[in-house]
């Protein structure tokens, strides 16, 4: 027991403090490392891609991904008033870290980031005028939804459609050769699972790519 604390003193998940999220994310370490920019900027280039072969949600939330820097799962549930301002005045994405019971997060974002989320809002509320904002998704499925309260699932099948939909990008790639490990030119299509973690990719290599204002995962504070 400690010295001075009543015997029916338990420490709650309030009280154990913030250690960075990343050191927790499995998804980045098994990503690895950032993809290479010439590989970020043709898929910032073929979003409309992303959008032809899915939809407009799966569109949007891997912007949000790279902007941003979260998890999908943390995108993938946003409501639909996720966007505010702080006290200062400062653009907020308003999110909820599920995986590591820290809800009312709050992270910093470009005025482009917040233009995203402002057209996704309108189309929204265009298309589900009698659902409460208050219950609405910024991303609702465009199955089974009729309220506009549901999520959208897994983007990752989608996501390996969109690769290998892709023109030829090289990255280098470290293989192991007679025993050596080499630098390789491949197709980005030919890493191997780069489809179903390319998610956990965008996460890790969103520092910049499109129209972030500054560090990858921003200010992640309580709200």
């Amino acid at each position: 027991m400690l010295e001075g604390l009543p015997a029916d003193f338990a420490p709650s998940v309030e009280d154990i403090p913030d250690e960075p999220e990343d050191t927790e994310d499995t998804e980045d370490t098994e990503a690895g490392r950032d993809l290479p920019d010439e590989v970020m900027r043709e898929l910032c280039d073929n979003l409309d891609l992303l959008e032809k072969i899915s939809n407009r949600e799966f569109r949007v939330a891997t912007e949000l991904l790279i902007d941003t820097g979260r998890r999908p799962d943390e995108i993938s549930t946003l409501p639909w008033d996720c966007l505010a301002k702080d006290p200062g005045g400062t653009l907020v994405m308003d999110y909820d870290n599920s995986m590591n019971y820290r809800l009312g997060r709050r992270l910093p974002i470009a005025q482009a980031t917040a233009a995203v989320i402002t057209a996704q809002q309108e189309r929204v509320r265009e298309r589900f005028p009698d659902t409460p904002t208050s219950k609405l998704k910024l991303l609702p499925s465009p199955v089974a939804n009729p309220a506009g309260t549901k999520p959208i699932g897994s983007i990752g099948e989608a996501h390996r459609a969109w690769v290998d939909d892709l023109p030829d990008i090289m990255m280098p790639v470290v293989v192991l050769v007679d025993g050596q490990l080499v630098t390789r030119m491949l197709p980005v299509r030919q890493v191997q699972d780069l489809p179903l973690r390319l998610p956990a990719f965008l996460r890790a290599a969103s520092r910049g790519h499109r129209h972030h204002p500054g560090r990858a995962h921003g200010f992640d504070g309580p709200s």
